[in-house]
C-alpha cells in the first residue's frame, strides 16, 4: 500500500494532500481579506497614492471577494470530501490567474516593479503566488476530477 486508506484512495486525495491544499486555500482567502482591510484602513499595502493606481486597485475588491469566497468554499469542501471542491477550487484557481495577470499587466505598464519598495516586493510576491497557485489548482483538481466528484462520508 502507499500509506492511504481505501476511503482516501477512493476519494482521490490522501488526507495530507486535502489538508495541505485546504490550508493554502484558506490562507489565500484570509490574506485577501487582510489585504483589503489594510488597504482601506491603514494603507500599508498601498504602493502609490496616484489617481490611476488607486482607481485600478479600487476596482478589485469585488472580484477578489469572489476569488476568496471560491477558495474558502473549496477548502471547506475538500475537508468535507464534497464534490464542490472541484467546482470552487477550479473557480478560485481561475480567478487567481485572471487577477494575477491583470495586476502584472498594470504593474508592467506603470513601471511599478521598478520602484523597488517593500510594498512592491509584497505585490510581486502576491502576483507570483497568484500566477503559480492559480494554474496549479486548475491542473491539480482537474486531473483528479473523476475521483473528486464522488462524495465519501
Amino acid at each position: 500500500m502507499n500509506g492511504t486508506t481505501s476511503l482516501e484512495s477512493e476519494w482521490g486525495l490522501p488526507f495530507w494532500q486535502r489538508v495541505l491544499l485546504a490550508g493554502f486555500l484558506l490562507l489565500t482567502a484570509l490574506f485577501t481579506l487582510y489585504f483589503w482591510i489594510d488597504f482601506f484602513l491603514w494603507g500599508g499595502v498601498r504602493i502609490l497614492d496616484t489617481e490611476v493606481y488607486l482607481a485600478f486597485e479600487k476596482a478589485f475588491p469585488v472580484a477578489d471577494a469572489w476569488m476568496a469566497t471560491s477558495c474558502f468554499i473549496a477548502a471547506v469542501a475538500l475537508l468535507k470530501r464534497s464534490p464542490l471542491a472541484l467546482l470552487f477550487g477550479i473557480s478560485g484557481g481561475s480567478a487567481l490567474t485572471f487577477l494575477g495577470l491583470m495586476d502584472v499587466t498594470f504593474n508592467i505598464q506603470q513601471g511599478i516593479y521598478l520602484l523597488g519598495t517593500t510594498e512592491v516586493l509584497v505585490e510581486a510576491i502576491i502576483n507570483l503566488y497568484s500566477l503559480v497557485f492559480g494554474p496549479f489548482l486548475i491542473v491539480f483538481l482537474w486531473s483528479r476530477r473523476e475521483s473528486l466528484r464522488l462524495r465519501k462520508p
